[in-house]
């Protein structure tokens, strides 16, 4: 409010004060005063400000609290999942049935320079890879897909057990002594990190049925590389 405002609304609680004292004293009559123009108006105008800003505070104090709470609980059932999952054993949830695979390895030739390049996709892997029946006392995973994408295989699934959330695993892929070798680089429930380790015997089947796979090539060839495309794995092996 700038000071002629603040003159006016003076000047205006003191015309009320004046009347309501005259009221009290029999026969005195004041005169009648000239409000000036617009100060009612501020003070309607600077009262519903006080009042609008009052109530954002309010909103804004119950927006955050409530956010922290959502917040708060999320972390401690993704907790939960974690501290349950890290006892759990996975080694029979997810199998590979590499019979596809090693067909396709088979039938590949070698090129012009004697290399013999083996495009995979994530389709094919996905055919692959299932899931075995629940067994009592560990967590049942349903959709689970991989993918090939940003240089990465990426394994992901929907827990049912202990808790109902997403699972997602991480693999990079290099060819390692002349093999294909996928690394569990990180896994997360409800986006919280769990341990590596949770997920070994996953890393393990991957690992053991590609590498199954590609002892279908001509026995004198190895892997010498290993290129993750978007939808699809690039193993080149040569003599």
């Amino acid at each position: 409010m700038n000071e002629q405002g603040k003159i006016a609304l003076s000047f205006f609680f003191g015309v009320l004060l004046l009347a309501t004292l005259a009221c009290g004293v029999g026969g005195i009559d004041l005169p009648d005063v000239n409000i000036p123009e617009g100060a009612a108006a501020t003070a309607g105008a600077a009262a519903r400000g006080a009042a609008t800003a009052a109530a954002e505070a309010g909103i804004q104090e119950t927006v955050a609290a409530a956010a922290g709470t959502v917040v708060s609980g999320a972390e401690a059932i993704g907790g939960d999942a974690v501290a349950t999952l890290q006892a759990t054993d996975f080694s029979t949830e997810v199998v590979v049935d590499g019979d596809a695979l090693r067909d396709k390895v088979e039938s590949a030739r070698p090129d012009a320079s004697g290399a013999i390049t083996v495009v995979l996709t994530d389709e094919e892997l996905n055919r692959a890879v299932r899931v075995n029946p629940e067994a009592d006392g560990q967590p049942a995973i349903e959709d689970i897909s991989v993918q090939f994408t940003g240089g990465n295989v990426v394994l992901s699934g929907a827990l049912t057990q202990p808790l109902a959330t997403n699972l997602v695993a991480t693999f990079s892929a290099a060819a390692v002594d002349g093999e294909l070798e996928l690394e569990l680089e990180r896994v997360t429930v409800a986006g919280l990190p769990l341990p590596s380790a949770t997920l070994a015997p996953v890393e393990t089947a991957l690992n053991q049925e590609l590498q199954r796979a590609l002892q279908n090539l001509p026995d004198n060839y190895s892997v010498s590389s290993v290129v993750i495309g978007e939808g699809t794995m690039t193993v080149v092996a040569t003599p």
